[in-house]
């Protein structure tokens, strides 16, 4: 089925002439993008472009995921040439975009880019805030908090795992012990020895094995650990090697979300062996904190299937976005509506 999918997205940057528009076609023919300014954006980033995907896709059910997919392609290409920042990319609708079709099925989607607030934040909690500045008041817990800050922040898992990853290496680097180990052996796990020097040899000891160390010291007592340290560098060398978590799926225990958020939960026990408690201005008091059972960020995304046929003008031979009509999804919050970005929707 050939497809096409408009994708709105903000960028720094925008198309030189206003009415223009720039069409980037895959070398293989797996996509034809065409680029062009949004008029409602003003002079905003918000949502400045509007990119429209053809395709070819089984079901019409896989649009939206393979259009995000193809953009990704396009988006790593213009922020290699131009350095643009390009966010926050949601796709509009997705439509059956055969010639000659008369009545085509089409997805309009409502991709929920306004986070709920949560009443949750209570003096106990500020207190226990208020002592975590205090014992953490050193350049490396901050360097480590910001970048599980970061983990926490960021709305793409395989980011997240390396934010917290890179927070468990500065603990673990950190807190590695001084001297000297001896080499194990691969198979066993036994100091290796030489029999021509009598000796076993000695070796400063690597990061790796700080942060496996870590890992045993801070995991849970029900994990399995060895199976935990090793699915987590599996992952962690994966991509340092370019490839993506997808392409091991089928060979780990557990999926990508509960990865985050297992490393997660090891980096905010590992930042703990930082703290300096004798820092503390309350010690007698409990402290607080929220339990987060998953991390990983995800999108509500609400989606609308209908038939609809080109307006006064178009032809089905040569279909066209301009001749498609619009289908509007609200969000419906204690009563009132509201657009996909939060604003109330006028009554």
């Amino acid at each position: 089925m050939r497809v096409i999918a408009e994708i709105y997205a903000s960028s720094n940057l925008c198309l030189t002439e206003e009415g223009a528009c720039h069409t980037v076609k895959h070398p293989t023919g797996d996509f034809s993008a065409t680029i062009r300014n949004n008029p409602d954006a003003l002079p905003f980033a918000k949502r400045s472009l509007i990119i429209e995907i053809e395709f070819e896709v089984e079901s019409l059910n896989d649009a939206r995921e393979m259009a995000l997919d193809h953009l990704a392609v396009l988006q790593n290409a213009l922020s290699l040439a131009t350095g643009a920042r390009i966010s926050d990319a949601i796709v509009i609708r997705a439509i059956d975009w055969t010639p000659g079709v008369e009545m085509r099925d089409a997805r309009y989607y409502h991709t929920s880019q306004a986070t709920l607030s949560f009443s949750a934040l209570d003096s106990a909690l500020m207190d226990t805030v208020e002592r975590l500045v205090a014992v953490h008041d050193d350049e490396v817990s901050q360097s480590v908090m910001r970048w599980y800050r970061l983990g926490m922040r960021s709305q793409i898992a395989e980011e997240q795992f390396s934010y917290f990853w890179f927070a468990i290496e500065i603990v673990a680097e950190k807190l590695k012990e001084a001297g000297k180990i001896a080499p194990p052996c691969p198979k066993c796990s036994s100091d290796l020895f030489c029999p021509a020097c009598n000796e076993t040899p000695l070796r400063r000891r690597f990061g790796t094995e700080a942060i496996a160390d870590l890992i045993r010291d801070v995991a849970p007592t029900t994990a399995d650990v060895d199976e935990l340290t090793k699915t987590l560098f599996k992952i962690r060398n994966t991509l340092q090697h370019g490839r993506r978590i997808h392409s091991i799926a089928g060979s780990l225990p557990c999926t990508e979300e509960q990865a985050v958020t297992v490393l997660a939960n090891i980096a905010w026990r590992a930042i703990d062996k930082l703290a300096d408690w004798d820092k503390d201005p309350r010690p007698d008091n409990t402290l607080n904190f929220v339990l987060i059972e998953d991390v990983v960020h995800k999108a509500m995304v609400v989606s609308a299937a209908v038939q609809i046929g080109l307006m006064s003008g178009g032809d089905p031979n040569d279909p066209d976005l301009v001749h498609v009509g619009n289908v509007q999804i609200s969000t419906i919050i204690n009563g009132k509506a509201y657009t996909f970005d939060g604003q109330p929707v006028a009554e």
